[in-house]
């Protein structure tokens, strides 16, 4: 069983969130906005499904709109905030600059929001940053991030009871796929005007 992480095509093998689903939304969100350029700081999608999810959710959400990511706005690292600001940075030094950077995982994230501050980019003025998961930095930063809040309480409660329910030998009524919101916060806004 694989928990935190939740794909129609393997329905009752995994509980948690449909990352390609929240990426998607989050994505579709900016594009409402009138977002029309866009950077991408991804997680490494190397072994890692979830990474490959949030990838596909945003490039599907473009592509609905005849929009791509540009080769020179994508980059892609591991983990830590310290990569972060240098993907950011990477994908901010092509002009013309995005006015929107999805970021593949907290960490990320906040690294993206450090350096774009150190770079003297204001955010949302001039470009929005966001993100996927909800630590406790992201609402505590100077201008707290956008980001996608994954319910992990619930993953864990619904994981426990369909491990014991197996235990047991038992069949289970039981919603394979939590949800995760969108947390709208202040490092997202309109791209400027042209």
């Amino acid at each position: 069983m694989n928990s935190f992480v939740y794909n129609p095509k393997t329905h009752g093998t995994c509980i948690g969130p449909d990352n390609r689903k929240a990426l998607y939304r989050l994505t579709k969100y900016l594009i409402d906005l009138g977002h029309r350029r866009f950077g991408l700081v991804a997680q490494s999608t190397l072994n890692n499904d979830r990474a490959q999810a949030r990838l596909q959710g945003v490039h599907d959400a473009l592509a609905e709109r005849g929009m791509a990511i540009q080769p020179s706005h994508f980059a892609e690292g591991y983990w830590g905030i310290n990569e972060g600001r240098q993907l950011f940075r990477r994908v901010v030094g092509h002009k013309p600059q995005p006015t929107a950077i999805i970021c593949g995982n907290a960490y990320l994230t906040v690294g993206a929001m450090l350096e774009s501050q150190a770079m003297g980019i204001r955010v949302p003025e001039q470009m929005s940053i966001v993100g996927y998961d909800d630590i406790e930095i992201m609402s505590e930063l100077p201008i707290p991030i956008t980001t996608v809040r994954v319910l992990s309480d619930e993953v864990g409660r619904r994981s426990a009871r369909l491990l014991i329910a197996k235990l047991e030998g038992r069949d289970i009524e039981l919603d394979f796929e939590c949800d995760a919101e969108i947390v709208l916060r202040k490092s997202s806004g309109p791209p400027p005007a042209q």
